[in-house]
């Protein structure tokens, strides 16, 4: 599959110690049932819809780039530990145990971190420097705009800060890594 060879090829550019073996990422595209444009990481695995398959080569090596970028920012380690807690929390639940008490408290802790909108920018900016180090400022700009026009998120608050990071790139500004 091209997108598995596209990811090699990143990862031979900029490979993480870890990212080998059974840790390696993959490239996994959905089932039908998924419509539209999108690609998410998950348990160090990106997933792709069937449509976005289909993009353009510099869209491609974008939408890899940047998913590479929250791997290596750690992100995925954020959704498992939000994920273990809120499993604890429900599992514990009814009882009256610390654990269910720090289970309730990481829970909370990491939906902060995970779903404030500061939090979240910050993940995306991290991504979307990540694919201008392995694919440069001026196709990083031009494959977001690509995706933003394509899922109708050109407008939001988030979309038009990490366009104005990119644009900072293409200015010099370099990437704070």
């Amino acid at each position: 599959m091209i997108w598995n060879n596209e990811l090699d090829d990143a990862l031979k550019r900029k490979r993480r110690r870890w990212m080998r073996g059974p840790l390696r990422p993959r490239v996994q595209i959905l089932p039908l049932p998924w419509k539209g444009y999108g690609a998410w990481t998950l348990f160090g695995q990106i997933f792709i819809t069937g449509k976005q398959a289909t993009c353009p080569e510099h869209v491609r090596h974008y939408v890899i780039g940047h998913e590479l970028g929250h791997l290596y920012g750690g992100h995925v380690y954020l959704q498992f530990l939000f994920i273990l807690s809120y499993a604890t929390m429900v599992a514990t639940e009814g009882t009256q145990s610390s654990i269910a008490l720090l289970a309730l408290c990481l829970t909370v802790i990491f939906y902060v971190a995970f779903a404030t909108p500061r939090f979240a920018l910050a993940r995306e900016l991290f991504a979307d420097s990540v694919a201008v180090d392995l694919n440069g400022a001026h196709a990083t700009l031009i494959s977001s705009l690509w995706m933003a026009r394509r899922v109708n998120d050109v407008d939001s608050r988030m979309r038009q800060a990490r366009l104005q990071r990119l644009r900072g790139y293409l200015r010099g500004e370099s990437p704070p890594m």
